[in-house]
């Protein structure tokens, strides 16, 4: 999943608080982004 690979790859392997920030946020907009387009089962587990 995208998710983990930002989790255990991108985050932790950045150098500095602007970076790290940046990789929150594509998670936050990720999450956003599949609550808005996913439905029924799939929904759920995305909430």
């Amino acid at each position: 999943m995208i998710i983990e690979l930002i989790l255990t790859n991108m985050l932790t392997k950045s150098a500095n608080d602007e970076s790290k920030s940046f990789f929150l946020k594509m998670v936050a907009d990720y999450n956003r982004y599949m609550c808005e387009v996913v439905t029924g089962d799939k929904l759920e587990i995305a909430k």
